[in-house]
C-alpha cells in the first residue's frame, strides 16, 4: 500500500463522512477502483488514529455513518463481492468501538446483528467458520433484542438467525434445518401478515426455501409446503411494488418446482422454466449482475432436466446457459457460485448427446476436478461429496483408459461420498450414492463376479428403504427397474420381481399424482418394459397369480377408477348430495377426457438420472409423440371447456359444503390392484377364463415384443408364451385385416375371405394349444383380450381338439361350440369382478314384469330395423318403443325415469366409433340430420353403420380432414349432427340404468374400441353402458348387414328367457344362424307372424343368396359379442 494509495483512500473516506447516506452509493461507484481488502485495513487504522479524539457527540455520529455505510457497501452490486463485505465488517467492527453495550445496548445490537449478517455473506476465510461467527453475533444480539423489549427487532434477528443455520455447515444439516424452522416460526409470532405485509412474506419466501431443502419429513411433503409458502408470499411481493423481491421469490419458485416429486415431472419443469424467465425480467445482468446468474445458472439446471422439446437441443441450451452464469460467476469474485456452476457444468457435458461422447465425458471430468478445487471436504463436505458422487458416475461410463480401472476408480469415488452423505445425514443423497454403487458393482470387471452381484444386490436394497414409492416414486422406478434389469440379466428371478414390483409401485404413484388421463396412460405406456419384464420373470419364477395381477395392473386404469369412485359418498350426505355428487363427477371425468384428446400431448416422462449426478442408466430411450388432431370444432372445444370450469365450481362449492360436517370426506380413493387369488375363488368349477397381453415394444416403439395367454381356473392359472416373432406376426395379421376392412376398394375380399382369416389368427394364437389347457369339465368360458384383440370375433377361431369333448375325438368347431354354457367377453377381470359385486345391490323383478325400452328406427333409413323391434317387443310387457321420428335426443332425455327402471335397453339403429376422439363415438337418432336437398333417392344400405367411408378410417368420418368434423356421414349422403346423437361421453357423464340386465346396441361398429393405444383402453360403447349400470352390453365388432342383423336379434331374444346367460343366448342365436337350412329358415319366419313389408324383405334377401345354409358365414352372425357378467 503506497502513499498515493493511502492519500487516494483517505480522501474516500473523508468524502463518505461528509456526504448523506443518499450520496454515498454514487461516491462508491465512483470509486469502484478503490475499494479492496487494503481499504477496509486502512479503515481500520484510520479510526484507530482518529475516533479517539473526538468527544462523544462527534465519535457516535460518525460510528452512525460506519453504519449507513456498511448498509452501502453490503448491498452494492458493483465492483468486488468479497472486498465489499470485508469493508462492510471493518465499518461495523469501528462501530462497536464507540457503540459498547454498556453505554448504547440497542445501537450495539443492531451492530451485532448487522456483522451476523456480514459474516453470512463473508467470502474471505473459511465458509463454516464464518456461519459460526455469524450465529455467535445474532445470538449476542438477542440478549438485548429480547421479545418483550424490542419485539420487532426480536423478530428480525430470529429470522437472521433461521437463515444462518438454513446455510450452516457444522453440526448435523437435519437438525439445522430443523432449527431454522422453529426460528423462522417464531419470527413469524411478531411478523404477521397485518401489519407487517413485506417482512411477513420474506419469511415465508425464507420458510420456503428451509422446506425445499429439508432432510427430516416426507421429502414430497416438504416440497409443496414450500410451493405454498413460496405462493403465499407473491401475495405481497407483486411485481408492481417490490419488482426485485417478486423476482427473487420467481427464482425460489421455479427452483422447488424443478424438484417437485408430486404431480407431473414434465409439467413441473415447464413451470419451473416460466417462472426462471419471468425472474429475469427484472434481474437483468445490468441491474442485478450476481442475480441474474443465479437464475442462469438455475435455467441451465432446468433444460439439463427437461423432458419437453429434443433432449439434444435442451442440454446445449443448459451448457449455454451455465456459460452464461460464469461470465459474473468467477472464481475470483465468487469462488463457491463458480464452483457450483463447473459441477452443473459437468454434468451437462455427462450427458451432453451433441459432439463425441469420449469427448464430452473428459470435458465432465476436468470441470468436476476444477469445482473439487473450492469444494474440499474442509470447507464444503457437502457440496464435495456431491462432485465425488458425480464424478464417480464419469468415471462409470469413461470411454478413453481401461474400463477395469475406470470401474474401480468410480467404486472409490462412491465410497467417497458415502463417508459424507450418511443415511443419518443426507438420507436422500445416501440412497442417491448406494444406487450408482450398486451400478458400478454390477459392471465391475475386476474381483469375483458372484460377490459383485450379491454387493450390487445389496446396496439397490438399501437405497429402496429410503427411495420408497410414496415418497420418492421417480428415483424408486430408477432404483427399481434397476434391481429388476439386475435380477433379469443374472436369472435370480426373486430379485427380478421384487425390482420390478417396486419400480411399478412407483410407476402407479406416479400416475396417482397426474391429474390428465391421457398422461396416465402415457406413464403406464412408458414403463411397459418394466411390467412385461414381470410377467416374464413371474412365469419364470411359477408366480402365475403375481403375472397375471402384473396383466391387470399394465392396463389403463381409468375405467376401473370410474366405476369404483363412482360409489364414494359422505357418510353424511343427503340423497340429493349425493346424485349431485354422482352427475358432478360424471361430467367432469368426462369432459375432462373429451378435451385432453382436444390437446396436444406431451412428451414422455424419461427416467430420472441419480439427483446430483448421473449414475442410474436407463433400459430404453422413450420415444417421441405426436400430437392429435382435433375432433371438436374451436366454438365446442371452449364451450366444453366452459361447461368444465362451471361444473368444477359447482362441485367445490358442494364439497364445501359437505366438508364442513366431514372434514375428513375425500372423493376418491386409491384404487388397489385386484387379488388374483381372491378373484378365482369367484369362479365356479365349470369356468375358464383366457387373459392376453400382447407386448407393447417396451417404452412405445414399433418392434414388438412378445405376449402372453393366461388360462384361468377356480383351482389354476397356466400359461402360453407367444414368441416376438409370433407377435410380429399378429401384428402383420392385424394391419391385413384392417387394411381390408377400411378400404372399400378391398372390402368385399375381406368379407369374402374373413373364414380362412380368421383361421389365420386361430393358428396364430395357438388356440388348440390354449383349449388343450382347458378341462373338459368347463362348460363357459370368458375371454380378455388385450389391446388390438378386442376388435375380432375371438369367440368365432375354429379350433381342433381331441380332448374337448368324450365323445368327439377329433372335434373341429369355432370356439363357441366348444362351451355349452357360453363364451363372453369381459375388458378385464378388475371390470369383470365391480360388475359382479353389483348383484348383491340389485333388486331385479321377476322376469315377467321386465321392461323394454327401444330406439326404433331412428333415422327411417334401415328398413329390417322395424321388423326386427315389432317382433321382439311382443315378448316384453310392459315395453315402451320411441319410434323412428320419435327416438330423439330430447325424448330420450324426457324418459330418464323411465330408463332407471330398465330391465332391458334395445338400440335398432346407425352407430359410428370415432377413433380421433372415442368420446364422440355415437348412436344416431332422430332430428339428428342435416336437411338436404335429394337430386337422386337413397339407396337402401346394405349395413346398419349407414356410413359410406366405413368408421374404422378416420373415425369413421368422410371428407377434407382439416375440416372440424363436426358431421357423420350416412351412406345416403345425409349427415348427422353429433351434438344430437347419443355420444359415449354423455353415456358417461348421465345416462343411469341402475336396474338394466342387457344394452343390446343393434347397430354398426359398436363393440370397437381404439386399437392404437400401447395400453389396453377400453373406452367404447359397451364400457359406457356398463358404467351407466348395465350388466351386459351386446355389440357390434363390424358394419353388420341390416336383414341378418335383424334375423340375429330376433332369435337372440327367443333364446334369451330360456338361457342361463345373455352370452349363453347369444351363442345359442349364432349357432342356429349359421346352421339354418334354406327350407327351416322359413318354417321359422312363418312362425313369426311378420307384416307384409317384413315378408317381402325376407323374400328378398333370401332371392340374392344361392346358399343352403344363407347365413353360414361368420360375416353375418360373428360380428355381435356379449360383453359383461
Amino acid at each position: 500500500m503506497n502513499q498515493p494509495r493511502r492519500q487516494a483512500y483517505l480522501t474516500l473516506i473523508e468524502s463518505l463522512l461528509t456526504w448523506d447516506s443518499d450520496e454515498q452509493t454514487a461516491i462508491l461507484q465512483a470509486n469502484l477502483e478503490l475499494l479492496d481488502d487494503d481499504f477496509a485495513e486502512y479503515l481500520r487504522e484510520w479510526a484507530t488514529e482518529t475516533l479517539p479524539n473526538f468527544d462523544a457527540d462527534k465519535a457516535k455520529n460518525r460510528a452512525q455513518i460506519l453504519y449507513n455505510l456498511n448498509n452501502a457497501f453490503s448491498s452494492l452490486q458493483q465492483g468486488s463481492r468479497r472486498s465489499n463485505i470485508e469493508i462492510a465488517i471493518a465499518c461495523l467492527d469501528i462501530g462497536l468501538t464507540i457503540f459498547t453495550r454498556a453505554a448504547y445496548s440497542e445501537k450495539w445490537a443492531i451492530n451485532q446483528n448487522s456483522l451476523g449478517a456480514a459474516y453470512s455473506r463473508r467470502m474471505k476465510g473459511d465458509k463454516g467458520d464464518n456461519l459460526e461467527t455469524a450465529i455467535k453475533f445474532y445470538e449476542a444480539a438477542l440478549q438485548v433484542r429480547t421479545r418483550q423489549a424490542f419485539p420487532e427487532d426480536w423478530a428480525m434477528t430470529q429470522n437472521n438467525l433461521a437463515i444462518a443455520y438454513y446455510s450452516r455447515i457444522k453440526g448435523d444439516k437435519g437438525e439445522n434445518l430443523e432449527r431454522a424452522i422453529k426460528f423462522y416460526e417464531a419470527a413469524l409470532q411478531v411478523y404477521t401478515r397485518q401489519p407487517f405485509p413485506e417482512n411477513w412474506a420474506m419469511i415465508q419466501k425464507n420458510l420456503a426455501a428451509t422446506y425445499t431443502k429439508r432432510i427430516k419429513g416426507d421429502r414430497g411433503d416438504n416440497l409443496e409446503r414450500a410451493i405454498k409458502f413460496y405462493e403465499a408470499a407473491l401475495q405481497v411481493r407483486t411485481r408492481a411494488a417490490f419488482p426485485e423481491n417478486w423476482a427473487d421469490t420467481q427464482n425460489n419458485l421455479a427452483t422447488a418446482y424443478s424438484q417437485r416429486i408430486k404431480g407431473d415431472k414434465d409439467e413441473n419443469i415447464e413451470r419451473a422454466l416460466a417462472f426462471y424467465e419471468a425472474a429475469l425480467q427484472v434481474r437483468t445482468r445490468e441491474a442485478f449482475p450476481e442475480n441474474w446468474a443465479d437464475t442462469q445458472n438455475n435455467l441451465g439446471e432446468a433444460y439439463r432436466n427437461r423432458i419437453k422439446g429434443d433432449k439434444g437441443d435442451n442440454l446445449e441450451r443448459a451448457i449455454a446457459f451455465y456459460e452464461a452464469a460464469l461470465q459474473v460467476r468467477t472464481r475470483a469474485a465468487f469462488p463457491q457460485d463458480w464452483a457450483d456452476t463447473q459441477n452443473n457444468l459437468a454434468i451437462a457435458y455427462y450427458s451432453r448427446i451433441k459432439g463425441d461422447k469420449g469427448d464430452n465425458l473428459e470435458r465432465a471430468i476436468a470441470f468436476y476436478e476444477a469445482a473439487l478445487q473450492v469444494r474440499t471436504r474442509e470447507a464444503f463436505p457437502e457440496k464435495w461429496a456431491d462432485t465425488q458422487n458425480n464424478l464417480a458416475a464419469a468415471y462409470r461410463n469413461r470411454i478413453k483408459g481401461d474400463k477395469g480401472d475406470n470401474l474401480e476408480r468410480a467404486i472409490a469415488f462412491y465410497e467417497a461420498a458415502l463417508q459424507v452423505r450418511t443415511h443419518e445425514a443426507f438420507p436422500e443423497k445416501w440412497a442417491d450414492t448406494q444406487n450408482n454403487l450398486a451400478n458400478a458393482y454390477f459392471d465391475r470387471i475386476k474381483g469375483d463376479r458372484g460377490e459383485n452381484i450379491e454387493r450390487a444386490i445389496k446396496c439397490y436394497e438399501v437405497a429402496l428403504e429410503f427411495r420408497t414409492p410414496t415418497t420418492l416414486p421417480l428415483y424408486c422406478l430408477q432404483t427399481g427397474r434397476n434391481l429388476g434389469n439386475l435380477g433379469w440379466r443374472e436369472s435370480l428371478w426373486e430379485t427380478a420381481i421384487f425390482g420390478y414390483e417396486k419400480a411399478i409401485e412407483a410407476v402407479e404413484q406416479t400416475r396417482e399424482w397426474v391429474t390428465s388421463q391421457t398422461r396416465k396412460r402415457q406413464i403406464i405406456e412408458e414403463n411397459l418394459n418394466i411390467y412385461e419384464k414381470m410377467m416374464q420373470s413371474c412365469i419364470n419364477h411359477q408366480q402365475y397369480h403375481k403375472a397375471v395381477q402384473t396383466v391387470e395392473r399394465s392396463k389403463s386404469r381409468y375405467l376401473v377408477e370410474l366405476f369404483t369412485n363412482s360409489e364414494i359418498y359422505p357418510k353424511t350426505a343427503t340423497d340429493t348430495e349425493k346424485q349431485q355428487l354422482q352427475n358432478l363427477r360424471r361430467q367432469i371425468a368426462t369432459s375432462q377426457q373429451l378435451l385432453e384428446t382436444e390437446t396436444p400431448s406431451p412428451l414422455p416422462l424419461s427416467p430420472p438420472l441419480t439427483k446430483g449426478g448421473p449414475g442410474g442408466v436407463p433400459d430404453d430411450s422413450p420415444s417421441q409423440r405426436t400430437t392429435q388432431t382435433r375432433s371438436l370444432s374451436p366454438e365446442s372445444f371452449q364451450q366444453q371447456k366452459a361447461k368444465l370450469e362451471t361444473t368444477l365450481q359447482q362441485l367445490a362449492q358442494l364439497l364445501e359444503q359437505i366438508k364442513q360436517r366431514e372434514p375428513e370426506f375425500s372423493l376418491t380413493q386409491k384404487v388397489e390392484p385386484i387379488d388374483i387369488t381372491q378373484f378365482q375363488q369367484t369362479l365356479n368349477t365349470e369356468t375358464a377364463i383366457v387373459e392376453w397381453y400382447i407386448g407393447g415394444g417396451g417404452h412405445g416403439g414399433t418392434a414388438p415384443t412378445g405376449g402372453f395367454a393366461f388360462i384361468i381356473t377356480r383351482d389354476s392359472i397356466k400359461p402360453l408364451t407367444y414368441t416376438t416373432t409370433e407377435i410380429a406376426e399378429l401384428e402383420t395379421w392385424k394391419n391385413n385385416y384392417l387394411d381390408e376392412y377400411r378400404d372399400k376398394n378391398t372390402n368385399q375380399t375381406w368379407q369374402n375371405t374373413l373364414s380362412q382369416k380368421l383361421e389365420k389368427l386361430s393358428e396364430i394364437l395357438r388356440l388348440n394349444e390354449i383349449i388343450a389347457h382347458i378341462s373338459p369339465n368347463c362348460k363357459q368360458l370368458i375371454l380378455v383380450p388385450h389391446r388390438y384383440l378386442h376388435l375380432f370375433p375371438l369367440h368365432a377361431l375354429p379350433f381342433t381338439s381331441e380332448t374337448r369333448f368324450k365323445q368327439k375325438t377329433n372335434f373341429r368347431g369355432y370356439l363357441l361350440d366348444g362351451f355349452p354354457a357360453g363364451v363372453k367377453y369381459a375388458p378385464s377381470l378388475q371390470l369383470l369382478q365391480l360388475v359382479k359385486n353389483r348383484i348383491t345391490t340389485r333388486n331385479s323383478p321377476p322376469p315377467n314384469q321386465q321392461q323394454l325400452f327401444a330406439l326404433q328406427n331412428p333415422t327411417e333409413d334401415l328398413f329390417n330395423a322395424d321388423m326386427e323391434v315389432e317382433t321382439i317387443k311382443t315378448r316384453f310387457n310392459p315395453h315402451q318403443i320411441l319410434l323412428k321420428k320419435q327416438a330423439t335426443k330430447t325424448a330420450l332425455n324426457d324418459n330418464r325415469e323411465n330408463l332407471s327402471n330398465t330391465s332391458y335397453l334395445h338400440f335398432s339403429c346407425h352407430g359410428v366409433f370415432n377413433f380421433d376422439n372415442p368420446l364422440l363415438s355415437s348412436l344416431v337418432l332422430a332430428d339428428s340430420l342435416e336437411p338436404t336437398l335429394e337430386i337422386n333417392p337413397p339407396q337402401p344400405p346394405l349395413s346398419k353403420g349407414g356410413l359410406e367411408e366405413n368408421t374404422f378410417a378416420e373415425g369413421g368420418l368422410e371428407g377434407d380432414r382439416l375440416e372440424t368434423k363436426r358431421y357423420v356421414t350416412l351412406r345416403s349422403g345425409r349427415k348427422a349432427i353429433p351434438e344430437k346423437c347419443l355420444t359415449l361421453r354423455e353415456i358417461f357423464a348421465e345416462l343411469q340404468l341402475p336396474q338394466c340386465n342387457l344394452v343390446t346396441l343393434s347397430a354398426c361398429e359398436t363393440g370397437l374400441t381404439d386399437s392404437t393405444a400401447m395400453t389396453d383402453e377400453y373406452i367404447g360403447l359397451p364400457s359406457g353402458f356398463l358404467y351407466a349400470g348395465s350388466m351386459n352390453v351386446v355389440s357390434s365388432l363390424w358394419a353388420v348387414d341390416d336383414f341378418a342383423t335383424a334375423i340375429l336379434m330376433i332369435k337372440f331374444y327367443q333364446e334369451l328367457p330360456d338361457a342361463d346367460s345373455v352370452a349363453l343366448a347369444l351363442n345359442a342365436a349364432q349357432n342356429w344362424m349359421r346352421g339354418v337350412s334354406e327350407e327351416d329358415f322359413r318354417v321359422w319366419v312363418r312362425l313369426l307372424n311378420l307384416d307384409k313389408k317384413s315378408g317381402q324383405s325376407v323374400e328378398l334377401w333370401l332371392a340374392s343368396s344361392s346358399e343352403e345354409q344363407p347365413f353360414r358365414e361368420p360375416k353375418y352372425w360373428a360380428a355381435f359379442c356379449a360383453t359383461g357378467y
